[in-house]
């Protein structure tokens, strides 16, 4: 098991409840490396026009996951936002 931002508030709350400790749980960081190479990828391509597109399917069931990334990108990075 690993531990990303998404489930590190819910350990440290309720860890105690299920003999979890969230420090012994090794860091997650795939999703804050995704959105680093994806602002990588859009400074490299030098056109400020240029966007970061993410396509969530209707019936998607990472739509959770993809949205974390764009809060992420939203966060970290002076994207324009359409």
């Amino acid at each position: 098991m690993t531990l990303d931002c998404r489930n590190e508030g819910l350990l440290n709350q309720y860890g105690q409840h299920v003999a979890l400790d969230s420090e012994r749980i090794p860091r997650n960081n795939a999703v804050g490396q995704f959105a680093e190479a994806l602002a990588k990828a859009w400074a490299e391509y030098n056109n400020p026009r240029a966007v970061v597109m993410v396509v969530v399917q209707a019936e998607e069931r990472n739509m959770y996951d993809q949205h974390l990334l764009c809060t992420i990108l939203k966060e970290r990075y002076p994207f324009r936002r359409l």
